[in-house]
């Protein structure tokens, strides 16, 4: 059986298929989620102008300014507010709440994740004592299976090319370069 070369873009390509997949799933889901957080920034903005808008009103008459001596600074704070553009609101928004690891800093995420493990002690000791000791009991049986399937190889090849019947059969000699070829 003849066997068949790729080409080595292809075999390049297969290589960097589940990284680039990857890669391109997290970015769309990244994308994805920003649009929405957004979304909730320019619909909170509107939300918050609209309350906004009888007080902005209520700024504007002189006796109503004038019983809020103390508090004059809240009317400036809404006008200048009002004046600013919604999307560039979100969009601050937005940037300030952007984090690689989601919806949260990646120090609040680990910190997280480092409490849940700490109250999952056992689970994770059972998992490093899997991780340890699995290759150390299965390797020996692995070992075993190549050198079988590595003798197996040898012999249908050097002994009995064409079969044990044949091998028999013909009583074949065995050639000088499978003399030396052992397990």
């Amino acid at each position: 059986m003849r066997s068949v070369r790729r080409d080595s873009n292809i075999r390049l390509w297969s290589l960097l298929y589940v990284p680039l997949l990857a890669l391109v799933l997290w970015t769309f889901g990244f994308v994805l989620t920003r649009i929405e957080m957004f979304n909730e920034a320019l619909r909170t903005e509107q939300l918050k102008r609209e309350r906004e808008a009888w007080l902005m009103e209520e700024c504007r008459k002189p006796e109503f300014y004038a019983h809020m001596q103390h508090h004059s600074a809240l009317c400036d704070e809404i006008v200048v507010h009002s004046k600013g553009s919604l999307h560039m609101a979100a969009l601050i928004h937005l940037v300030q709440n952007t984090y690689l690891c989601g919806y949260v800093p990646c120090a609040t995420a680990m910190d997280l994740a480092l409490e849940w493990m700490g109250g999952h002690t056992t689970l994770f000791a059972g998992a490093a004592v899997v991780v340890v000791l699995l290759p150390t009991l299965l390797l020996p049986f692995y070992r075993e299976h190549v050198n079988h399937a590595a003798q197996k190889y040898i012999d249908t090849r050097c002994n009995m090319p064409y079969g044990e019947q044949d091998f028999y059969k013909h009583q074949y000699r065995i050639t000088p370069e499978c003399s030396t070829l052992r397990i």
